[in-house]
């Protein structure tokens, strides 16, 4: 099974870029948060929302990731992209997701999605179904540059293609995601 990891900053545009290009492609697409989310109410039969992820222990959150990715996984044969944070913008700071989860996803390919930290600031302030912390533009800029050397590197440990799109480059990103899939 193929997979693809869709990285970025929340607010950046990776949700719809996934949408675009799993229309396009035939690939299915699914968030990091909604995994979690399903297990966790599989687990304790109780509602979870996506904001309380963040503010959630993070990073034992991801076991119950790679344990909804592998009931994902086995729903079907067609290449999957996964919309996700490789690192978590919480209340309490920057979380990096672990490299033995990244690699557990088995990914053969990353694409990390940027945009100028304004844009993204745009993006999230107009967003009002989501509780995202509120950050500068600088912060946000050192986020995203985090998010994109971690994804270089991970890319670089696991000898896959790594590329950084541009959010709103549906083309780029289906030329990317072409000879993957």
């Amino acid at each position: 099974m193929k997979t693809i990891l869709v990285f970025g900053v929340s607010g950046v545009g990776k949700s719809w870029l996934c949408r675009q290009a799993a229309a396009s492609l035939g690939l299915r697409h699914v968030s990091g948060s909604e995994l979690i989310r399903a297990e966790k109410e599989r687990l304790t039969s109780q509602i979870v929302s996506v904001d309380e992820l963040r503010t959630d222990r993070v990073v034992d959150n991801q076991e119950l990731l790679l344990g909804g990715f592998r009931t994902y996984e086995a729903q079907g044969s067609e290449p999957i992209l996964f919309d996700g944070h490789n690192v978590v913008d919480t209340n309490d700071g920057l979380v990096r997701i672990p490299f033995e989860v990244i690699a557990g996803l088995r990914p053969a390919g990353v694409a990390m999605v940027v945009d100028a930290p304004a844009a993204i600031i745009t993006r999230r302030t107009a967003d009002s179904t989501r509780g995202r912390p509120h950050r500068t533009a600088e912060a946000l800029s050192t986020y995203q540059d985090l998010c994109l050397e971690l994804a270089r590197d991970h890319a670089r440990s696991l000898s896959i293609p790594m590329t950084s799109i541009t959010s709103g480059e549906t083309d780029a990103f289906i030329t990317f995601l072409r000879p993957l899939v």
